[in-house]
């Protein structure tokens, strides 16, 4: 599978599926009031040969709809052929007249041999609908999806939205893909949107539509071009598509090695449209990849630590960014009312260096108005907010690597990933609501193993990262004022991250700036003050009511990415 499994099948996601479905009585309702100047769709699907009862089951799922603009566009090789489970066999013409409403489905003849991405092309010719959906043959839709997607657009003015979806095998449905909320970054690392998709038509044509030079990769470059013209697009957190067992969308449909070379190429080809300086390399885990981002000339980089009596921490700690081999790097430490010999003797040795600078806190304790304090005296176009117990061992371009992130256009934030010393996550990015206010995801889960939808290996947006490891670009933490000292120890970190996004800056996990926690596993990973949860939650209250978007609202806040 393309995706590495999270959910224990203990979960009984059968279960889940029919608390998220629409009754009876909601689906009549549906059928009453309908969607006043709602779209009219054109579902597209493509296929050489077709299993008879998987196209039944598609054209039958559509022929329930709660929602009933829609027209459907099929192309086939004009010598293609419905087989039935009995042997018999028909042309895909004489199939759709017996089986379908003609006036509804139609059908275009291709040439034998066409490719796929022609012949959706064809099919999309001719699709006189508002909206484009791609469909699968012997994939189905929940009675309502399209009702759900109309009344999004029409509120919402989607131009691309996506569905979460499953599997389905002998009426048993598994392996649900609950995605986030619209995540370029993550696309760019895989292709998470899949079914259902739909586009608006002129912007499927201003795409330029599929390309057959695509080739294996065809699927991948028509999302990301659309993805790159898209203003508005949407997520429809319901699993409203049923991958069958045979179709193309069923395990995402990948051979392994088939699609790699392909896929890296339109990436490529993405990224320089989009005039970013990376380089795509093809992951482990098949379909997944990495963009190294380059900056050119290096910037800036002002690492700020605190410390308090702890010389030997502090001491391996600039070791540590020393190993790290990033050139323009000045270090400002933050003193917070240390007393004892070595340290300040320690101290003596750091002052001739020009790229390290001491700073005196001597007011009462907050961690946030300490890290804003010694952020005025950072001369870096980075600031990098790092625990000095954090330890750079198991990556040695984790600097280059996250300063490339956060260079890019629109990224205001980036955070990285932080293990135990076992191996275990101590952090990965928050979930908003998790916990009393926002937690950890991830937390526990073993160095190497990928997480849910493989969402603990890739470079994703995300709504906020651990100030343990957080790099700000300055112009963006100057004009939010720094961190709020409203808060004294927790969720300072949280509300800097969601507020940049308040003002359009992308925030950003970076799962491949790896640092160990040098110190006690039992440590907890935030310090308890329920002041500050309480001031958290009066200041995001309507977020944590909506859910957090870069999450998925079916799963528990309570053990992340469960039902």
């Amino acid at each position: 599978m393309l995706f590495q499994r999270y959910i224990p099948d203990k979960m009984h996601y059968d279960a889940k599926l029919r608390s998220l479905r629409a009754g009876d009585a909601e689906l009549a309702h549906q059928r009453q009031t309908g969607v006043p100047d709602g779209p009219h769709f054109s579902l597209v699907l493509f296929f050489r040969t077709a299993d008879a009862e998987h196209l039944l089951a598609t054209l039958r799922s559509l022929e329930v709809q709660t929602y009933q603009n829609y027209s459907v566009c099929i192309s086939a090789p004009r010598d293609g052929l419905v087989r039935h489970s009995d042997g018999k066999k028909l042309a895909v013409g004489s199939f759709l007249k017996e089986h379908s409403d003609t006036d509804r489905v139609h059908y275009f003849p291709v040439r034998p041999g066409t490719m796929r991405p022609a012949g959706i092309n064809i099919a999309v010719r001719h699709a006189e609908g508002d909206y484009l959906a791609f469909l699968e043959s012997g994939d189905t839709l929940e009675a309502d999806a399209l009702f759900r997607a109309a009344l999004l657009i029409r509120t919402k003015k989607a131009d691309l939205l996506y569905t979460d979806e499953d599997s389905m095998r002998d009426g048993r449905y598994f392996d649900p893909l609950l995605k986030p909320d619209f995540n370029l970054d993550l696309l760019r690392s895989e292709n998470y949107i899949g079914h259902l998709l739909i586009i608006r038509r002129a912007l499927a044509a201003a795409a330029g539509g599929y390309r057959t030079a695509a080739g294996a990769g065809a699927d991948y470059d028509f999302v990301l071009r659309c993805a790159e013209r898209a203003r508005r697009p949407e997520h429809l957190a319901k699993p409203l598509y049923h991958a069958c067992e045979g179709s193309r969308a069923f395990g995402r449909g990948r051979i392994a090695g088939t699609h790699t070379e392909d896929e890296l190429r339109v990436l490529s080809e993405h990224l320089e449209r989009c005039k970013l300086n990376g380089k795509p390399e093809a992951m482990k885990t098949e379909g997944c990849y990495h963009i190294s981002y380059s900056t050119g000339k290096l910037p800036r980089i002002s690492v700020i630590v605190m410390n308090s009596d702890d010389t030997a921490t502090l001491k391996s700690c600039m070791e540590s960014l020393e190993d790290a081999g990033y050139e323009n790097l000045e270090v400002v430490i933050a003193e917070i009312g240390s007393r004892e010999r070595e340290t300040f003797e320690y101290y003596e040795t750091l002052s001739g260096k020009p790229n390290i600078r001491l700073v005196r806190w001597k007011r009462p304790w907050n961690a946030f108005k300490i890290r804003n304090y010694a952020a005025g005296f950072a001369s870096g176009d980075f600031l990098l907010f790092l625990n000095p117990r954090l330890r750079g061992e198991l990556s040695d371009d984790w600097l280059h690597e996250m300063v490339g992130v956060c260079a890019r256009p629109g990224t205001g934030i980036v955070g990285g990933k932080i293990y135990y010393s076992d191996n275990r996550v101590r952090h990965a990015g928050y979930i908003i609501g998790k916990g009393e206010a926002a937690g950890t995801q991830f937390e526990g889960l073993s160095r190497g193993r990928n997480g849910y939808m493989n969402r603990a290996a890739l470079l994703q947006e995300i709504s906020a990262v651990s100030e343990d490891c957080m790099m700000v670009r300055k112009s963006v933490f100057d004009d939010l004022s720094g961190f709020s000292g409203i808060y004294q120890d927790r969720y300072g970190d949280v509300d800097l991250c969601l507020r940049a996004a308040q003002k359009g800056w992308k925030v950003v996990f970076d799962p491949f700036a790896e640092l160990f926690y040098e110190g006690d596993d039992t440590d907890p990973v935030f310090g308890a003050s329920r002041a500050d949860a309480e001031r958290f939650r009066a200041d995001w209250g309507g977020l944590l009511e909506d859910g957090d978007p870069f999450y998925n609202k079916n799963f528990s806040i309570k053990k992340d990415y469960q039902l």
